[in-house]
């Protein structure tokens, strides 16, 4: 199944006059309106925080954001193609909506960086810079409750098994919880 669009021409439009070589901020906005169509539901000129009251808890939207950036003392502009995954969204929705990510990123272009948004409060401009930049090694802003990632490894050792699990939370520098297990 392919992703829809119902309003084409004025995404086009929007997207020419809002991301221009002059323009050094603008965003745009795509909700979902059925089951695999997106509708271009509201774009401005200005930064991320005019966009942010209109991400919805229970939705997964897209956007693509532009940002002023310096790059070796010249200005340039970098396009941030975001994901927004709202608490409110359930494992299937998630997974069916999963399935058009690709698309909807096609209907964006061009950007030049992907991020993943899971808390709105945390998706500043800065935060959007840092985690858009090509040397980030974290394109997510939050991650959602219970979905921190579980590192185990099982040591096999003769007669006795031992068992290390970590914690890793991606927000921030590798924290980690070991629990070590001796099995006889």
């Amino acid at each position: 199944m392919s992703l829809k669009i119902d309003n084409q021409d004025e995404l086009r439009e929007a997207q020419s006059s809002l991301f221009t070589t002059t323009s050094t901020s603008g965003w745009i906005l795509l909700n979902y309106v059925g089951p695999s169509t997106v509708h271009m539901a509201s774009c401005g000129e200005g930064d991320v925080a005019d966009m942010t009251s209109l991400l919805e808890t229970d939705q997964v939207q897209y956007a693509v954001v532009r940002l002023a950036v310096q790059q070796g003392g010249v200005s340039d502009t970098r396009d941030v193609f975001v994901r927004w995954i709202g608490a409110g969204v359930g494992s299937v929705e998630k997974n069916k909506k999963e399935g058009f990510h690709k698309q909807a990123k096609a209907l964006l272009q061009p950007h030049q960086a992907e991020v993943m948004v899971y808390n709105k409060e945390k998706l500043t401009k800065e935060t959007l810079m840092e985690r858009s930049d090509p040397q980030s090694k974290n394109n997510t802003i939050d991650v959602p409750l219970g979905s921190q990632a579980l590192e185990v490894k099982f040591l096999r050792l003769p007669k006795v098994q031992a068992m290390t699990v970590a914690e890793v939370n991606p927000n921030s520098e590798p924290e980690r919880t070991v629990v070590n297990a001796l099995i006889v």
